[in-house]
């Protein structure tokens, strides 16, 4: 026979809600010590249904029927006969048959047909979802009276910071001083950021940094708090063999705010600065010859690319800014002819031709600052406000000077 159906698989429980939390103090300073976590328990899974009962079991083949009845006999043959006297009779030629003998036992019957199993039983759904719970800060006074209260306390996003260069030329050197003013954080909680928000600017591998805190104003909930003075910070020296390629690095910087020692996680951003000298050898553009013919005259072209937003020379007047090209030549070459206040030495074997530059105009001069924000969900965003134009000094452009020997 069919197996029986199995049974239903349970329902799920419902998962537990979060909790409703509520938090008071006399010191806003306290909530940041504290962390709830409201989320709703996790609803229950479903029962396994039942497996549906196992079918009956084979039937053994059962025995032959008996044989059959014997036919019936065949029935006596008569015959009439005529008589001399006109008369007729019956005469019995062949008497009635017997009956046939019974029929053979038949063969015995196939086996049965196993059973169908019976169906799973139906599945059932997880448990409902619980709903999640709260937390409600409350700032008191000493009476008790509700200050502020909110969802969520105090909390802190960079919102925009100026980093400006030593030299005011728009490039980040090696070695060159920074000054970080202008800095801002946005308050993002629900309740007001308290007095003793310490803000500073740590050193790292990419840079130094004499890490003097400085202290946040209180911000209203929603409103933005500007920090009094500025940073100092230092990027390190870098070796930079003669016949490499052009300089370009990152160097990384980013704040640190805290308060009764614990960081607010999304206000340090990390912000990348682009590290590279002003100026740099033209690529593609300037000339040496492969070889020189003896007691023949070659000109060397020398393209200088300066990609920062000041001139560079001695055509400023200022010593910071003066440049000078030095070609090293073999003894062998004399120097023909040199631009104009050159001068040529003898060291280690090596003719030394010094050709001071005169001017080498930016591509664009600009003035640029940067602005850097995390968002709620920890992405983060760096935005040049027309300093865009350090890009593009890279890519291109004018501000080229030659240099001829």
């Amino acid at each position: 026979g069919r197996g029986g159906d199995g049974g239903a698989a349970g329902r799920g429980g419902s998962a537990g809600c979060g909790a409703a939390v509520e938090l008071s103090s006399t010191d806003p300073r306290a909530f940041m010590c504290i962390v709830t976590r409201t989320k709703p328990g996790k609803p229950g899974l479903p029962g396994k249904p039942g497996a549906g009962g196992r079918g009956g079991r084979v039937g053994i083949k059962g025995p032959g029927g008996p044989g059959g009845f014997g036919g019936q006999g065949g029935r006596p043959i008569f015959k009439t006969l005529q008589l001399d006297d006109g008369q007729s009779q019956s005469v019995l030629i062949k008497p009635e048959g017997a009956p046939g003998p019974l029929g053979a036992v038949g063969d015995p019957g196939e086996d049965g047909k196993r059973g169908e199993d019976g169906a799973e039983g139906a599945e059932a759904e997880a448990g409902s979802a619980g709903s999640a719970g709260s937390t409600l800060f409350k700032l008191t006074d000493a009476a008790g009276h509700v200050l502020e209260s909110g969802g969520s306390r105090y909390d802190l996003v960079l919102s925009h910071v100026r980093v400006e260069d030593h030299m005011a030329d728009g490039v980040f050197e090696p070695g060159e001083l920074l000054r970080l003013s202008e800095v801002r954080f946005r308050n993002r909680g629900a309740l007001s950021l308290p007095a003793g928000v310490r803000v500073v600017f740590p050193a790292t591998s990419a840079m130094h940094s004499s890490e003097e805190p400085r202290v946040l104003p209180p911000i209203a909930a929603g409103c933005e708090g500007e920090i009094e003075g500025s940073f100092e910070m230092r990027v390190p020296a870098m070796a930079h063999e003669a016949g490499e390629a052009p300089l370009h690095t990152k160097a990384a910087i980013f704040p640190l705010a805290t308060l009764l020692g614990r960081h607010f996680c999304y206000a340090s951003p990390v912000i990348e600065l682009d590290v590279r000298h002003p100026l740099r050898l033209g690529r593609g553009e300037s000339s040496l010859p492969p070889s020189l013919e003896h007691g023949a005259a070659v000109e060397v072209r020398v393209v200088l690319e300066n990609i920062s937003q000041i001139e560079y020379g001695a055509a400023t007047g200022r010593k910071s800014r003066h440049v000078a090209v030095r070609v090293c030549l073999p003894l062998q070459l004399g120097v023909h002819e040199a631009p104009e206040g050159s001068t040529v030495t003898e060291d280690l074997g090596l003719s030394w031709l010094l050709i001071p530059i005169h001017s080498v105009p930016p591509r664009q001069p600009a003035h640029g600052e940067h602005t850097a924000e995390k968002g709620p969900d920890g992405a983060q965003g760096l935005e040049r406000e027309q300093s865009d134009a350090k890009e593009r000094s890279a890519v291109g452009g004018d501000g080229a000077t030659e240099g001829e020997g």
